[in-house]
């Protein structure tokens, strides 16, 4: 692969890459899986339960279904592709009215001026920017007859009074009903089966992040499977499938909801430091970061999560970023030694810290811990969760190593 110009922005990004080249050449060692879902998704198979792509947090779930969204577009497989993000949208109804704007834009195509006309005012209504509109107009679109949409009879509900009049012209109030979560499902489900109609394509829908829909991206809550309510009559039509990405707990909590659809594992130390020098590659001219011996540490305290790796290379890399050489392993040390003082001197984080200590020089490298570590900085960099195991963590190997250090001298 020939060398790039450098991006301090792309290389060590953690988030799924943003653009449809970088989806594709850093898409790495998931080819089973994507061969996988391209043969699950023929279009001539219907599902009845939400598609699930579930793995641990930072494993590369959000990655791999956009690689394979871009391969049926590649294949020209008879979809058409419709994606939201739930991460941190805090209720149902953001991604509700998301999925209607997005299907509704891709309808326009298709229909006559009047049904624009009237898709127009649902968008209006589906976005809550419309509660009130006075207007002359407004009874003519009620009682038209759109060729497909037919907003009057079947979505638009108006409650009509008299406003004032004088001799040369008469003006009604419509004081408009804001659409329910459920109604929005119907306009979801009636624009979808236009497009259908129209395009004679099913439709593919991408919800990402379905457990983190809750402000702040906590997994799992309340809001989450509100939004599982809504999603399942949206995925019932045959014309339509959705396909959503989890973790494990979320996946296992629901399971009877969702047709196990890709189990995405965590990745191979090998894989992992092919994927770094993949990044090297493409975004920093060829230049390492990271001596052979310091990538193996950080790359085994990610515990096989690629996203957690890029995350930790990225906040090491920018500490050490005049250092004008390989990061070394003592390097390494003096961050973590570094690392541990900031935890130690933080009053959310030094109770903890000090009881990971104390497990260290008992020789324990697990902990059982009852708190939420989600704002602690603590979880994926010093602490790993243990699968099957709630509560229960790894440590760190480099912070063991460091801590063993510190308590010898």
């Amino acid at each position: 692969m020939a060398l790039k110009k450098r991006s301090l922005q792309k290389l060590f990004r953690y988030q799924p890459p943003g653009e449809q080249k970088d989806i594709v050449e850093l898409f790495c060692n998931r080819e089973t899986e994507l061969k996988w879902g391209v043969d699950f998704l023929n279009p001539d198979e219907t599902f009845d339960k939400i598609l699930a792509v579930h793995g641990r947090t930072g494993c590369g779930k959000s990655h791999l279904v956009e690689r394979l969204l871009l391969k049926i577009e590649e294949s020209k497989m008879a979809y058409v592709l419709i994606k939201v993000n739930a991460n941190n949208q805090a209720k149902p109804r953001k991604i509700l009215q998301h999925l209607f704007l997005l299907i509704s834009a891709k309808c326009k195509d298709y229909l006559s001026d009047v049904d624009q006309e009237h898709l127009n005012i649902l968008t209006l209504l589906a976005t809550d920017e419309l509660h009130e509109w006075v207007t002359s107009d407004l009874e003519s679109i009620q009682k038209s007859k759109g060729t497909d949409l037919k907003m009057g009879k079947l979505l638009l509900t108006a409650a009509l009074s008299s406003k004032s009049g004088t001799q040369n012209s008469f003006e009604r109030q419509y004081t408009i009903k804001t659409p329910s979560n459920n109604t929005l499902v119907r306009w979801i489900n009636y624009s979808a089966s236009l497009l259908q109609k129209n395009t004679h394509n099913k439709i593919l829908i991408f919800v990402d992040d379905l457990d983190l829909l809750d402000l702040y991206g906590k997994e799992g809550k309340d809001v989450s499977y509100q939004l599982l309510t809504y999603l399942k009559p949206i995925a019932e039509p045959a014309s339509t499938t959705v396909i959503v990405t989890m973790r494990p707990p979320y996946f296992r909590g629901g399971e009877k909801e969702f047709t196990n659809f890709i189990d995405v594992r965590l990745l191979e130390s090998k894989t992992i430091k092919e994927i770094y020098q993949l990044r090297v590659n493409m975004f920093n001219e060829g230049q390492q970061i990271f001596s052979e011996r310091a990538l193996s540490w950080v790359e085994c305290g990610a515990f096989g999560r690629v996203g957690s790796f890029l995350r930790r290379c990225g906040e090491i890399y920018q500490y050490f970023y005049d250092l004008n050489r390989p990061i070394s392993f003592e390097d390494l040390k003096a961050f973590v030694k570094q690392d541990i003082y900031e935890k130690e001197n933080d009053n959310t984080t030094s109770t903890l810290m000090a009881e990971i200590k104390e497990h260290i020089y008992r020789g324990c490298l697990e902990i059982n811990v009852t708190q939420n570590l989600d704002d602690s900085q603590i979880l994926y960099n010093i602490l790993s969760p243990i699968a099957g195991r709630m509560n229960h963590y790894s440590i760190n190997p480099l912070y063991v190593e460091v801590i063993r250090e510190m308590k010898d001298k």
